[in-house]
């Protein structure tokens, strides 16, 4: 009698593994396929400069009336693409000035390779970036949420070359120093990656392409190709490890010395702190209260463009 011949059966797990790896690399090597893919539909509208750190430039409108500010544009961070996130508030500013937006490294069509986030490197970066593209200021900044904290630093070091600074969404350098850290932001900073890498994001985009977009009239198809690439990458990793550092260094310049607006999402503050919007005031100076998120420009856009527009004028 002949024996039965075992066969091999591999445990439920190990098949569901092997599976999981599967998708998971097909995934990745569809996601390496789509950037090179993406970056042909959607090169760099702007300018890289050799001197700028991998800083990307874009520039819109005309030029200001003598003696009149550019407007200059800072991301804030997370998010990935500060050029078209923009976009719809620089359509509101480009008839009556020069409208100039910084993309830091790891952000939006800026390079991905970057230096030690300081404010000392971040601000040199775009400085050395805009005067080799020949534009020296002066600037009225905006500057989205944690941008904040680089357009105060740039404004004392470099008083000439900063008119007035409008903050969105902005914390003043004390919250940001001592308020905690927060869990979900680095929950998010070190988790995205990995549906990021795998392809699990652009199969998310698929279905819902408005998934990603940070307002309402933003290119959409753009925007998800910036997301795909840079959504928590290394740069914005490395801010927010310095995040309470640069808050520290922005602090100890004291009161802002330029004129300056903020807009803030006041909601969850009026809940949990309700003093904060009077601190904000008090650093500030003249803050307009919204309930809209932190992408106010994208919602509120006639109304930030206003103020910025008044600050020009």
């Amino acid at each position: 009698m002949r024996p039965e011949k075992r066969r091999f059966s591999a445990p439920w797990y190990v098949i569901v593994i092997i599976v999981i790896g599967t998708v998971l690399g097909l995934g990745a090597v569809f996601h390496q396929s789509a950037l090179r893919n993406d970056a042909v539909r959607f090169p760099a509208p702007g300018i890289i400069p050799q001197n700028g750190g991998g800083t990307h430039i874009y520039t819109a409108g005309g030029r200001t009336r003598d003696g009149q500010p550019s407007v200059l544009l800072l991301g804030g961070w997370g998010t990935a693409g500060p050029v078209e996130d923009y976009m719809p508030l620089m359509s509101k500013l480009r008839a009556e000035a020069k409208v100039i937006a910084v993309e830091r490294p790891g952000y939006g069509y800026a390079r991905k390779e970057f230096s030690k986030r300081t404010l000392d490197n971040m601000v040199e970066e775009m400085r050395a970036g805009l005067e080799e593209l020949g534009d020296r200021g002066p600037y009225v900044v905006v500057a989205h949420t944690t941008a904040g904290l680089e357009a105060i630093h740039y404004a004392a070091l470099y008083p000439e070359e900063v008119s007035g600074i409008v903050f969105i969404n902005a914390l003043s350098p004390g919250a940001y120093y001592y308020q905690p850290r927060k869990f979900l932001d680095y929950l998010k900073a070190y988790t995205y990656p990995i549906p990021k890498y795998t392809g699990i994001f652009r199969l998310i985009g698929v279905f819902g392409p408005e998934t990603f977009v940070t307002g309402p009239d933003i290119d959409s198809e753009a925007y998800t190709a910036m997301f795909n690439k840079n959504v928590m990458s290394g740069a914005m990793r490395a801010e927010l490890s310095m995040l309470r550092k640069n808050a520290t260094t922005a602090l100890l310049h004291g009161d802002l010395e330029v004129p300056s607006a903020a807009f803030v999402d006041s909601r969850p503050f009026n809940e949990s702190n309700p003093e904060l919007v009077r601190v904000w005031g008090d650093f500030f100076g003249n803050v307009a209260e919204t309930d809209v998120g932190s992408y106010i420009h994208g919602f509120e856009t006639d109304m930030v463009a206003a103020k910025i527009l008044e600050m020009v004028r």
